[in-house]
């Protein structure tokens, strides 16, 4: 069954729903611990083409109880990864977690695991612990090294995880999903159901809905920081507003006090060039009056050497 349908109306009891989410990196089994799950492959498990989405598998199992299993992306628990296929995957599982399967591959051993601790608290909130399973996967590599969980655990675990596990119950299963012994297979199986039944007993039977509240809170806390960038930005634009439309006032200013000073500067080359005008037209007038009194002087040199001239031939 895909991962899109409304559980509401395919299954009416959700006292027989048991809802578990796969989580772990790139390469761990996560995916074949699924399909061992529902009995068949409903999950991509080729590495070169894992996942980039989460996805909902369901199928029966004893007593008319119906699995549903949320298999999410290698990369869900590290950094960056898309909030939107967060909310995909708390959305498959709206009605309740009955157990975390935290799968570890025993052949490829610990890389971001340890990193993914605390995004798994920060999605699904700090109680989440109380409802995680470990699954360890590749369990043949124990058989190879003739060795007991304990002692890989040990020799490859880092103490921060180690102490993960405990705070998580100790909850812990190796399992081999390549086996090729249907009994084996069976078995595995089986004492996976049984373990998370008992995880879902300890925690009073109820499946764990706290991440929806903690999800919620989350929100309100962004919702809330959200809004006080938006009043800070709200400020800083009225400061720049308000800083702009002083400017303006000044450049308003400027411009009156420029055209008083191009007007004075006008008006004094105006009157200097009147004065200058008046001077010359002084200067010409002098020079004409002068002209004069030099032709009336001419005239009266010839006329008196006329006089002189007469006199002088009447006298011979």
């Amino acid at each position: 069954m895909g991962g899109t349908g409304n559980w509401i109306a395919d299954y009416r009891e959700l006292d027989m729903m048991t809802t578990v989410v796969l989580l772990g990196c790139r390469g761990s089994g996560k995916s074949g611990t699924g399909n061992s799950l529902v009995g068949r492959k409903a999950f991509e498990t080729d590495f070169s083409k894992h996942a980039t989405v989460c996805q909902r598998q369901a199928t029966v199992v004893q007593d008319a109880q119906v699995l549903h299993v949320i298999d999410t992306p290698g990369g869900f628990l590290e950094p960056g990864f898309k909030k939107e296929e967060i909310c995909r995957c708390l959305d498959m599982a709206r009605f309740g977690i009955h157990a975390i399967l935290f799968v570890v591959s025993l052949q490829r051993g610990f890389g971001k695991e340890v990193e993914g601790v605390e995004a798994l608290k920060h999605y699904f909130g700090p109680r989440i612990v109380d409802y995680i399973i470990f699954v360890f996967t590749v369990g043949d590599e124990l058989d190879d090294k003739k060795e007991v969980l304990d002692d890989w655990l040990a020799r490859t675990c880092p103490s921060d995880f180690k102490e993960f596990i405990v705070k998580c119950g100790n909850r812990r299963i190796v399992v081999e999903n390549q086996a090729k012994d249907a009994l084996k297979k069976a078995a595995q199986l089986e004492n996976l159901l049984i373990l998370v039944s008992e995880t879902v007993a300890i925690n009073g039977g109820k499946p764990y809905t706290e991440f929806l509240v903690h999800q919620k809170a989350n929100h309100g806390r962004l919702d809330h920081q959200n809004d006080e960038m938006v009043n800070k930005l709200k400020e800083q634009l009225k400061s720049i507003q308000g800083e702009h439309e002083r400017g303006q006032d000044e450049i308003c200013k400027l411009k009156q006090e420029l055209a008083k000073v191009l007007m004075e500067a006008s008006q004094n080359l105006k009157d200097d060039f009147l004065r200058v005008t008046k001077r010359e037209e002084e200067a010409q007038d002098e020079i004409r009056k002068l002209r004069e009194k030099l032709e009336r002087a001419q005239m009266e040199v010839i006329e008196r050497f006329k006089e002189d001239l007469r006199r002088a031939q009447s006298q011979v």
